[in-house]
């Protein structure tokens, strides 16, 4: 069934995300998601206040300070991997609170990106230098593993779901530079 996601974000000086709102729909379901940090950096806390279907729910836990918000956006995903040095044989893990469907509450993780190559592909732009980025959950093997081709600003030009994907999931088809 087709679905609407909308979605805006804010981020702080090191562009780490501080502020996240939702609204998905699939058919009749609509879910509203609004997501804040709060507090000190070294104590910062967050709160996810959720409306669905004439309901309401709160959840609030611990936002440490080396974790990042990982959401379903190639926008968000460059903003956490620009915080990371990536070169081919890189390595990083951090926490993660990771939001997504049916609720788009917060669920606690650990993930791990690995640049694994870097090599000139076409893009929208014409041949470009691109990193090979993997993403994963090492504590849900069963999810698969993101693969991101993207570019030295951080901007993600391909992204491959799954570990035997024959083709992108997701492609850059237009980019302005200004």
């Amino acid at each position: 069934m087709p679905g609407v996601i909308e979605w805006s974000a804010a981020c702080d000086e090191a562009q780490r995300v501080t502020a996240l709102e939702v609204r998905w729909q699939v058919g009749a379901m609509n879910v509203h998601a609004k997501h804040a940090a709060d507090g000190a950096l070294d104590a910062q806390r967050w709160t996810v206040q959720l409306e669905y279907g004439g309901n309401a729910r709160t959840q609030e836990g611990d936002y440490p300070p080396r974790s990042h918000v990982v959401f379903g956006s190639p926008v968000l995903q460059s903003w956490v991997l620009r915080r990371f040095a990536l070169a081919p044989g890189a390595e990083h893990a951090f926490p993660a609170l990771v939001v997504g469907p049916p609720w788009m509450m917060v669920e606690p993780g650990q993930h791990t990106i690995r640049c694994t190559a870097a090599e000139t592909r076409e893009t929208c732009e014409g041949p470009r230098a691109l990193k090979r980025v993997e993403w994963t959950d090492p504590a849900t093997p069963d999810a698969g593993e993101l693969t991101l081709w993207l570019d030295d600003g951080d901007v993600i030009h391909e992204l491959w779901e799954g570990v035997g994907a024959v083709a992108p999931s997701a492609k850059l088809v237009e980019l302005r530079r200004d």
